[in-house]
């Protein structure tokens, strides 16, 4: 396959997520601030699902699993969620 055939890899959970292709700033500073903010966000939030895997691979019990497993979905809501109030910050005036 070619370059040009080739298919982008779907986006991850934490890119999908704060949408990391979407930015309408135009001015270049705060458009690269917002990216920054979208990509590190999405880090964090990839981070955590993987601690989701991790927890569902231990030899726990259920409820444990379920507590854990509810812990990083808590993370996960929060990194997105900050990722959408620093979005704000710096476009704050634009």
């Amino acid at each position: 396959m070619d370059a040009l055939n080739a298919v982008a890899p779907p986006p991850t959970l934490g890119e999908s997520r704060v949408r990391v292709k979407f930015n309408v700033v135009d001015r270049e500073a705060e458009r690269k601030n917002v990216d920054a903010i979208k990509y590190e966000s999405a880090k964090l939030i990839d981070f955590c699902e993987e601690g989701k895997s991790d927890v569902n691979n231990k030899e726990w019990n259920p409820q444990a699993k379920a507590e854990a497993n509810r812990l990083w979905a808590l993370a996960q809501t929060h990194f997105e969620e900050a990722a959408m109030w620093a979005v704000k910050a710096a476009t704050y005036g634009l």
